[in-house]
């Protein structure tokens, strides 16, 4: 059977001068599975219409060209619109073609999407096992009956299969990154992570065993599942070796879990000589390392970590199910500095019932801190996290392109959603003030042009949006606004 994965492209008019900080990233999520489908026999091919920058018309002349049986979507909430739009294009060239969809928003509106003409059948959670199975039987018998993980219709009603088993994720294979050479990926516009042929994505570990309100992706998985340090060392290895990848990024929610995995993959990093090789980045809870563990992990080619510090509001991180058990979220940051790792502060404003001054302790917190990066999103509820449930009744019908925490300015923050206590407008100023405060200081700006660590494009669209947010001031200020 051939099998195209897509990897869709928001709606680009939808994000506004945000767009250029959307760089595309390696698509771990169809990746992987593709690369599932192909070890089973099937004709695989990977497009990614984001990295690509590919409207409908030319994701389908592509698709086209491959002639595919089957071609699959990745589903997450802000991308689909373009999802749909896709689709509509795909059914209108290649009647015969058949739809499935995955990932978060996907597995939430399963029946939904299914139930609408949007997809013919939809996986549930995680793809690698589901995904093959349904193209094995629709090959076999042109059926996705019994087949596990899977919603569709037999013409007179939804079935819904029970779930498939969790994957083995030490039984899997190595992603294979030929499936995407020769796209332009980017992992966050900085020089240090724009050396080499390609970045990968690699993932050590699925789930969370941490519920904040906020965060939707414990909805893919029931459990939390951590691959051998060794199962991570070959696929490293693999990737260096075959690949020639230089540039890593961990997609887990928390890498490394705890602080014993840590240290034996540092270790091993160090004695395979593989620590020299890869320089990586990645996630992690700030009250899951101490300083011992973030000097292994520097020692073994950590260049850059993000903390999810969120707020400096104690009452506004019990009310985002953000329990933390450190003395001072300051001191992982000051650990990394003195072992020359990047750092990025992870802040969010907006929570329902937070107060503008609690906004300002978050970013007070952020000053103190001082991270050599820092990101300021508005609470958003994601289908799937604790606030969308809190606000299902009216956000079941809102429109994908509205979940984002990235405002547009020019709408003056009117898409928001939920329950803020600030208005909209003004919480979207706040955002804007947030990042200004920070990035602005004399001191910053001369400890990030030293450092060389910006690309020149990100420079220039960092001064674009700075100019943008004076005329947009100017213009709310002639309209007494505040």
């Amino acid at each position: 059977m051939r099998v195209a994965l897509v990897n869709p492209r928001p709606l680009w008019d939808r994000l506004g001068p945000m767009e250029r900080f959307s760089p595309a990233i390696p698509p771990l999520g169809i990746v992987w599975p593709a690369t599932v489908l192909a070890a089973a026999g099937h004709e695989t091919r990977v497009i990614d219409q984001h990295a690509q920058r590919l409207d409908s018309g030319a994701l389908v002349a592509e698709l086209a060209r491959f002639s595919p049986d089957l071609v699959g979507f990745s589903c997450l909430t802000f991308a689909m619109d373009g999802v749909v739009e896709a689709v509509r294009s795909l059914r209108m060239a290649l009647p015969g073609v058949k739809v499935v969809l995955g990932n978060l928003h996907a597995s939430l509106f399963h029946e939904r999407l299914v139930e609408s003409g949007i997809a013919d059948f939809v996986v549930r959670g995680e793809g690698e096992i589901a995904l093959p199975a349904l193209a094995a039987a629709l090959e076999r018998a042109g059926s996705a009956r019994g087949v596990p993980g899977i919603t569709w219709s037999d013409g007179e009603r939804t079935v819904v299969v029970p779930d498939a088993a969790d994957a083995d994720l030490d039984a899997l294979p190595v992603p294979d990154w030929s499936l995407v050479r020769g796209i332009r990926y980017e992992a966050f516009r900085l020089r240090r992570f724009d050396q080499g042929p390609l970045p990968a994505a690699v993932q050590a570990s699925r789930g969370c065993r941490f519920r904040c309100s906020f965060c939707s992706q414990n909805l893919l998985h029931r459990s939390v599942r951590v691959r051998s340090v060794d199962g991570v060392i070959r696929e490293l290895t693999e990737l260096n070796e075959r690949f020639g990848i230089t540039s890593v990024g961990f997609v887990d929610a928390n890498f490394p879990p705890d602080k014993a995995y840590g240290l034996e993959f540092a270790r091993k990093m160090r004695s395979t000589g593989l620590s020299s090789r890869i320089h990586w980045f990645t996630e992690v809870r700030a009250d899951l390392v101490d300083e011992e563990l973030i000097q292994a992990l520097a020692a073994a080619g950590m260049t850059l970590v993000q903390f999810g510090i969120e707020s400096g509001e104690p009452e506004v991180l019990r009310s985002m199910n953000k329990g933390s058990g450190w003395s001072d979220p300051k001191a992982p940051f000051d650990w990394c500095r003195r072992e020359g790792v990047l750092t990025v502060g992870l802040f969010v404003i907006g929570m329902p019932g937070e107060t503008e001054q609690q906004v300002e302790s978050t970013i007070a917190q952020a000053l103190r801190i001082d991270p050599d990066l820092a990101k300021f999103s508005v609470a958003t509820p994601y289908p799937g996290s604790g606030l969308w449930y809190r606000y299902l009744d009216e956000l079941a019908e809102a429109p994908p392109h509205k979940f984002s925490g990235w405002l547009d300015p020019a709408r003056g923050g009117d898409h928001l959603l939920a329950r803020h206590t600030i208005p909209s407008s003004r919480l979207a100023a706040l955002q804007r003030q947030a990042m200004r405060r920070f990035y602005m200081r004399p001191g910053k700006l001369l400890r990030l042009a030293a450092s060389g660590l910006l690309r020149l494009d990100t420079w220039r669209d960092g001064f674009i949006s700075l100019l943008r947010e004076a005329a947009d001031k100017v213009v709310s200020g002639r309209k007494g606004e505040p």
